[in-house]
């Protein structure tokens, strides 16, 4: 094992980077022996490992972003990485969506793990957004911006 984080969008679960470059994300809650999902961290061209991870701001598609730190002192991002039951301010996926294309891999991947957001929902009455939970974990695929 080279790192494990808690990930910030999830109460229970937990990343671990391990010597053979997969982020393997658990659910604690569930299984903590058996992750829900294992994304291989690319070492870039030139093949170096990845020595640490940790995850994007709470902005836009970084939301989503998981950057692993290469040995060489490269970064490369997996976007979108998201656990089984993660929060997202409700506002905030409506963005996300309003700025994804028909039609494209960005929305279709919003429609998959959010598919509350096409339901209506409503900001709560002190005007806080209304968090909307993911439907099943989801791997990587590159996103064509992280803003």
């Amino acid at each position: 094992m080279r790192a494990a984080r808690w990930h910030p969008l999830s109460e229970s679960t937990l990343c671990v980077l391990t010597s053979d470059d997969v982020l393997r994300v658990y659910d604690v809650s569930v299984d903590a022996a058996n992750p829900q999902t294992e994304i291989r961290l690319s070492g870039g061209d030139a093949g170096a490992s990845v020595a640490d991870f940790g995850f994007g701001r709470q902005v836009g598609w970084e939301r989503f972003a998981v950057f692993g730190l290469l040995a060489d002192g490269g970064v490369v991002t997996a976007c979108p990485v998201c656990p089984a039951g993660a929060f997202a301010p409700r506002a905030a996926m409506r963005a996300l969506a309003r700025g994804a294309a028909e039609g494209s891999a960005a929305r279709a991947w919003l429609d998959e793990a959010f598919p509350a957001l096409g339901a209506g929902g409503a900001d709560d009455e002190d005007g806080n957004a209304v968090v909307v939970r993911a439907s099943s974990a989801v791997g990587s695929w590159p996103a064509p911006v992280v803003q």
